[in-house]
């Protein structure tokens, strides 16, 4: 494996499918707006994962 590179291993699609689901069930902050971008900014530790999901750098929905 290339330093640097990213390897998609059951355990990845894994958290990637529990953040999808979190992400959806989490409070709404903002109302999105559909016709603009969205930006998720998502942070991990050996102890948890935290996403913001953001639209025009205003919070729309966060998950811890």
């Amino acid at each position: 494996m290339k330093k640097g590179s990213f390897e998609w291993t059951r355990d990845a699609h894994d958290a990637f499918e529990k953040l999808q689901t979190k992400l959806c069930e989490a409070l709404v902050l903002a109302l999105p707006n559909f016709e603009k971008l969205f930006k998720i900014d998502c942070d991990t530790s050996g102890v948890g994962i935290g996403a913001i999901l953001t639209q025009d750098q205003r919070p729309i929905v966060y998950f811890s």
